[in-house]
């Protein structure tokens, strides 16, 4: 009798020592996820972040700022099916969702709601964080911070610059009204003007436009002084290495269009 309580107690211990070990794997395993998850996240709350969203009936462009908290979304009508919103626009998009769901006529923040509820049925590069803290910051944005607008693909692009410059321009690029070079060393006639145009619609202050002879392979932006908000912008959304500039030129910022930038969706 008492060796059957000994080995009843023996496997009670054994099952709750498996039993620990077990939630232990499921935990560490849990906070691995969410590790990976926060890592892999775009959306840092601090720069302007800009969505495409489609789903093959409909196509709109949801911004959100962070200075001041706003949020832009514009819808695109009559739009061909390769449309580049990029080109179109002349905006840095961050990330595109590609889903099912109707996405018209909903508020931001229960769009948002259901992207994160149907986040396995999304086509994304988003992770289900990003989404989640952008519907939390939708629902915190009052209604007259919301700015809505739609535009035919057919528009031009004087039309298409006015409204993109309305809602997709970052107040922190402007406020600082950086003077911007854009150099085109490449044999591509306009390249320098379609990222002036770019960097115009992002409420940059560009100011010269000029092309090179000399052939240059990499691509830079160079700047005079501390590394601001708009170097940091610009290099993230163009992917260009930085480099600090010794003396002072005419410009603040000089961005050197090397030939590595050819055929890119940039702009």
């Amino acid at each position: 009798m008492k060796r059957k309580n000994k080995d009843s107690r023996s496997s009670i211990k054994l099952a709750f020592v498996f039993f620990i070990f077990v939630v232990l794997f499921i935990t560490i395993s849990l906070v691995f996820k969410v590790s990976v998850l926060i890592a892999n996240s775009k959306y840092d709350g601090a720069n302007r972040f800009t969505i495409k969203v489609e789903n093959g009936r409909q196509l709109m462009v949801i911004s959100f700022a962070s200075v001041p908290q706003s949020i832009s979304r514009l819808e695109i009508q009559d739009f061909p099916q390769d449309l580049n919103i990029n080109k179109f626009l002349a905006i840095p998009t961050d990330a595109s969702i590609v889903t099912s769901l109707d996405i018209k006529e909903e508020e931001v923040s229960d769009l948002m709601q259901r992207f994160f509820l149907n986040y396995g049925s999304l086509k994304t590069d988003l992770t289900i964080i990003d989404i989640l803290k952008l519907y939390l910051l939708a629902r915190t944005i009052p209604k007259h911070y919301i700015l809505e607008r739609s535009i035919s693909a057919s528009f031009s692009s004087v039309k298409a610059d006015k409204i993109a410059a309305l809602l997709f321009k970052d107040e922190l690029i402007e406020r600082e009204n950086a003077v911007i070079e854009v150099v085109n060393t490449t044999d591509v006639v306009g390249l320098g003007g379609r990222l002036a145009r770019v960097i115009s619609n992002m409420g940059g202050n560009v100011v010269i436009v000029r092309s090179l002879d000399k052939r240059q392979k990499h691509s830079a932006i160079s700047y005079f002084g501390k590394k601001n908000y708009t170097v940091g912008k610009l290099e993230r959304v163009l992917g260009y290495e930085t480099f600090q500039m010794k003396t002072k030129t005419l410009a603040d910022v000089v961005i050197k269009i090397g030939t590595d930038s050819i055929g890119k969706d940039s702009f």
